[in-house]
């Protein structure tokens, strides 16, 4: 399969080596979702996220007629912290 070893560095956690998690990969309205569940009263909004895709702010990747983001990197972005763009 493609996909063996897709999130896993050789060696693997307990060989020393690094972990890599899969990237959260969510609609603006699943990114959203999430962020409300963890801070119920953010005032993050949809139009505010899809916003930050459409001008390559946070990076998407195009499904169909969807744009995904990752979650973390848009938490990431929002917090501030260390972000390049890609």
């Amino acid at each position: 399969s493609s996909c063996q070893g897709v999130g896993r560095h050789p060696g693997g956690a307990a060989g020393g080596g690094v972990t890599m998690t899969t990237p959260r990969m969510r609609t603006a309205e699943g990114a959203l979702a999430v962020i409300k569940a963890a801070d119920p009263g953010t005032a993050v909004t949809l139009r505010f996220i899809r916003g930050l895709i459409k001008t390559g702010t946070v990076p998407h990747v195009p499904v169909g007629r969807k744009k995904l983001v990752d979650v973390d990197r848009l938490l990431d972005y929002l917090k501030g912290e260390n972000y390049e763009k890609t």
